[in-house]
């Protein structure tokens, strides 16, 4: 197993977790217990043994924390590490394996789930959840490939990516269709669109 099909190594890093992190895991076990509107910045709080400016100072605003926190169970720019981390023309494969070997992990799935459907309800979270992509995937990725409209195929593949996932797991369409098989099928297109190639 090399490193594109590794999972997330399981527990937490060795040593003592920063307040951050305590801030960020805290929240998103209540989103994940209570829902969006239940959860408040208060009894995250409480959890921590924080108070709640505390809070507020690590993770913003409620629509802001559901993101970061999330997105800490996510990772979406590790993922991207992990693809980007191959020659240029094995990228594009390299991007489909981290997303459904991710996928594959409830862990990780569950969190993208449950703060695209808050998004879709809630336009500051939405919002948040923009911001969060733009600069930690989008963004990244644009700088990586470089070239004419490096940030317009970036949000393309990004777009491609979070359409399959949408449309398979959010929606459920086609079940009887092996999950990693549409993704697959975009290999070839999602090369095209890296290299500039799409017009």
């Amino acid at each position: 197993m090399n490193v594109l099909d590794s999972p997330r190594s399981p527990g937490r890093p060795p040593g003592p977790s920063t307040t951050r992190e305590r801030v960020l895991r805290a929240a998103a076990a209540s989103f994940h217990e209570h829902g969006y509107e239940k959860t408040t910045l208060r009894g995250i709080a409480r959890t921590v043994g924080v108070d709640v400016s505390t809070v507020a100072y690590h993770g913003g605003a409620k629509h802001e924390l559901i993101a970061r926190a999330l997105a800490l169970d996510v990772a979406p720019a590790e993922l991207l590490d992990r693809a980007l981390s191959v020659p240029r023309d094995q990228v594009p494969a390299a991007l489909v394996r981290v997303v459904t070997v991710a996928w594959a992990d409830e862990s990780r799935r569950r969190p993208v789930e449950l703060l695209l459907s808050t998004a879709l309800t809630d336009p500051r979270v939405g919002a948040a959840c923009r911001s969060y992509l733009e600069v930690e995937v989008v963004r990244r990725l644009a700088e990586t490939i470089g070239g004419r409209d490096a940030t317009t195929r970036a949000l393309a593949v990004v777009s491609l990516v979070v359409g399959v996932f949408v449309t398979r797991h959010s929606l459920g369409l086609a079940p009887q269709v092996p999950v990693d098989e549409p993704l697959r099928s975009l290999v070839p297109l999602i090369g095209s669109i890296l290299d500039g190639r799409s017009s």
